[in-house]
């Protein structure tokens, strides 16, 4: 083979790996991988989920200001989990390094009433609330995925999907203020550098879903069947 030819052939192999990775570290592609890497089986890894969550929350804070509420409260439900944790370490029960039995902890030592009243601040509470916000996004970003409206309208219908019947007034106000800052998609992808072109970004957009999916299946089955799906409105 040529020298020439042969070089030809090799950049044509070496070009689409070298896609491959560049594609890899978006930030929507390595939340993904990030939020993948928490689960086993039908359980969690709380260290890892946690670290997924926060990153997801700092790239969040970068898609504009509307979306800093949202990211705020999340940091906040995470904080819940940790302080959560943290009490019961000190009160014997050990490290949980499973969301399953860092739930299963918090039942046996009778923290929650039946019905799934939880007690608050306490980690089902925080798991409760920051699996509902990131359903949140997932509903968001499933519909950009199929082109449907433009984001501040994505933004409302995902709020009335995941969000707003848990939502008091107070909550629901903050959410209008916030979503009336919405900005394009455009402006959202190029504020926070997610990806070089629109069709790029709702590939990472899709792989992104399709991780959260998986997450809070397994999320919502162990709050459900530890009855801790608490139904009451927040402020």
């Amino acid at each position: 083979m040529r020298p020439r030819v042969a070089t030809l052939v090799l950049f044509c192999l070496a070009a689409p790996a070298a896609l491959a990775g560049r594609a890899a570290q978006r930030p929507l592609r390595r939340s993904a991988v990030a939020f993948n890497e928490c689960c086993k089986g039908s359980d969690i890894d709380m260290t890892k989920f946690l670290r997924a969550a926060k990153q997801y929350c700092e790239l969040a804070s970068q898609f504009g200001r509307f979306a800093v509420p949202s990211a705020s409260e999340v940091r906040r439900c995470i904080e819940k989990i940790e302080q959560g944790a943290k009490k019961l370490e000190s009160k014997g029960k050990g490290i949980q390094k499973t969301m399953r039995a860092l739930l299963q902890a918090e039942v046996a030592l009778g923290l929650h009433r039946p019905g799934g009243e939880l007690a608050d601040p306490s980690a089902a509470m925080g798991v409760l609330w920051t699996r509902r916000g990131l359903a949140f996004w997932m509903e968001v970003f499933q519909m950009e995925v199929e082109k449907s409206a433009n984001l501040k309208d994505q933004m409302g219908k995902a709020y009335e999907r995941t969000l707003s019947s848990f939502h008091g007034f107070i909550s629901r106000r903050a959410f209008s203020v916030a979503a009336g800052a919405t900005p394009s998609w455009e402006q959202m992808r190029t504020n926070a550098d997610l990806a070089p072109t629109e069709d790029e970004l709702r590939d990472d957009l899709k792989v992104w879903a399709g991780a959260l999916k998986k997450v809070l299946k397994s999320m919502h089955a162990m709050q459900v069947q530890l009855d801790l799906e608490d139904k009451r409105r927040s402020v």
